[in-house]
């Protein structure tokens, strides 16, 4: 006998098609096939991504269009915000106006090596914020827009690439074939080919010609993929996009959520050596060999396990670089300190202090069978990647015995002996925040066909 009023069974929906719904969305969302634990832990993600989505739909800061959810009807009557005149700018003007002036006098109360110091040390003079500009940049300076606290991605993808295309195009095309060949399925892979693209499409790289018979024009030329502003824009979203996805599931997949802040140097570690082979690697990190000789003047070599992508200052290193203090700059120059650099079990930043030296390694047996003797390090060779990446602050300084250490003053072009030669093309820079509660953005200066520029992907449409 039936028990429900039959106004309440009106109400039941004829179909379960809804909730049968929301199990493939679920699926989707948080995969299938783990265990407990790993169940649990995923559930526990959803739930928790779904109410933070909420959240910001309904504070306003996520449109609930993009989201799956029917938009308000708007109004087609379209107000003006006057009666048809230009919009008043003189307080744009004024502002402008200011700032320029505080700059000029900011500016004239400098000498010329003051100015120097200001443009090359690592912690730069604070800067004014400019009103935002309405001009149109060339494409070749287009970038990485902010999404989501997505600085400390595109500020470093903007270093690489301007480093890619300061390449030239025979090593440019010998660095693809080594990781195409290499390294086909990885991250890294991505991010070259996204490089390449971004560098067509922007006109940075100039296109190869198109030589096959139905593409030649009457002159006999190829024709060349002309650079294109909207697919330019297109690829950029998709870059940025897909290295999230990629720090998310395979760099730091313990750690790091979308839309999180994080931090730009873990990343780029984790694309240079996860999945990676020792030849690849060496385009990014110095690599060591260590040169064995026992007593009977039987040699061998041994390259040392660890290629370092990083290289951060040493407190040792660094006592050893003051007595080459440059006399204008009053520090040591970047070049300095590298020559003088002792060879270490791993170049680091924040620890630097406890890696070991490679010339104390232990013997090892001689690499002669016929020989019972042991082998003990004679030399130690050093080969430099193409793309050598440094931070240059020495994070381990002691307030109470080394106050006025200064760090190294890095060059536009580094001499390092013999063929070894490296210009500078971008510094990746974080700008620490006023209020402790937030955290400030990674910015970069580059060089852009011999002219300087600062990126911000806050600011000017990532221009």
């Amino acid at each position: 006998m039936q028990k429900m009023p039959p106004e309440l069974r009106a109400k039941l929906p004829n179909s379960t098609n809804a909730a049968e719904s929301h199990h493939w969305l679920l699926y989707r969302a948080v995969g299938t096939g783990f265990d407990l634990l790993e169940g649990i832990r995923r559930l526990y993600r959803f739930q928790r991504e779904t109410e933070m989505l909420y959240n910001a739909i309904i504070a306003g800061h996520v449109d609930a269009k993009f989201q799956g959810s029917k938009p308000e009807i708007k109004s087609r009557i379209k107000w003006h915000e006057n009666d048809g005149r230009a919009p008043d700018t003189r307080e744009r003007l004024a502002a402008v106006q200011k700032i320029d002036t505080e700059l000029a006098a900011r500016n004239s109360a400098l000498t010329n090596d003051e100015r120097w110091i200001a443009c090359n040390s690592a912690a730069p003079l604070p800067r004014l914020t400019l009103p935002a500009s309405s001009s149109n940049p060339p494409t070749v300076l287009q970038s990485y827009i902010w999404d989501s606290n997505s600085c400390f991605i595109d500020a470093p993808l903007e270093a690489y690439f301007r480093s890619f295309v300061a390449m030239g195009d025979a090593v440019q095309k010998e660095f693809l074939r080594r990781i195409r060949v290499e390294t086909p399925n990885t991250g890294l892979r991505y991010v070259a080919e996204h490089f390449w693209l971004r560098g067509l499409l922007s006109g940075a790289i100039e296109s190869p010609s198109t030589v096959s018979s139905k593409s030649r024009s009457k002159d006999g030329k190829g024709l060349a993929t002309k650079p294109s502003k909207k697919k330019l824009a297109d690829a950029l979203v998709a870059g940025q996009l897909n290295v999230k996805r990629l720090i998310e599931v395979t760099w730091d997949s313990a750690v790091f959520r979308a839309g999180m802040a994080s931090c730009a140097r873990t990343w780029l570690n984790q694309m240079v050596t996860k999945e990676t082979t020792p030849d690849v690697q060496k385009y990014f990190g110095i690599s060591h060999t260590q040169h064995y000789q026992c007593s009977f003047q039987h040699s061998s070599a041994e390259p040392h396990y660890r290629i370092t992508s990083e290289i951060g200052i040493h407190q040792g290193d660094l006592y050893v670089a003051q007595e080459y203090i440059d006399a204008k700059m009053g520090r040591p120059l970047l070049d300095d300190y590298l020559m003088h650099a002792t060879p270490r079990e791993r170049y680091g930043a924040s620890r630097a202090s406890s890696f070991s030296p490679l010339h104390i390694a232990p013997p090892i047996p001689c690499s002669n069978r016929s020989c019972k003797s042991e082998a003990v390090i004679s030399s130690i060779s050093t080969e430099w990647p193409l793309l050598l990446r440094i931070n240059p602050i020495w994070h381990t300084r002691d307030p109470v015995s080394d106050p006025e250490m200064p760090d190294v003053a890095c060059p536009l072009v580094l001499n390092l002996g013999p063929n070894v030669e490296y210009q500078l093309i971008s510094r990746v820079l974080f700008i620490p925040a006023q209020d402790p509660d937030k955290i400030g953005p990674y910015i970069t200066k580059t060089r852009v066909k011999d002219r300087t520029y600062l990126y911000n992907d806050l600011q000017r449409g990532g221009s």
